[in-house]
């Protein structure tokens, strides 16, 4: 899940991104949520601050996030596919300058 900025916080909450040690569900190519932990686990909200959340799957995938002074990039792959499902980058303000 990713929540849109929320006093300038973005919520990533990946259940187990990066981890394809277990054996693949059989999904059909539609999209699928298994409930894990509690029956809520699924409903818009329940992961991210209520009517902040953007993106939501229950596809299993890896995440990868890249940082560098300016700029952090996260990017969502689907195991099985290997496609990109979500990707965002944050970049840092620039400085202001003040003149005197």
């Amino acid at each position: 899940s990713r929540s849109k900025p929320v006093n300038n916080i973005t919520y990533v909450v990946a259940g187990g991104a990066g981890c394809d040690e277990m054996p693949y569900p059989n999904y059909t190519d539609t999209e699928v949520c298994v409930p894990a932990g509690t029956a809520k686990a699924c409903d818009w909200g329940y992961k991210t601050p209520p009517g902040a959340e953007v993106y939501k799957t229950g596809r299993m995938a890896t995440g990868i996030l890249k940082a560098d002074r300016k700029t952090l990039n996260w990017q969502l792959y689907d195991s099985k596919t290997g496609g990109v499902l979500d990707e965002f980058t944050i970049s840092k303000p620039a400085a202001t300058s003040i003149v005197v």
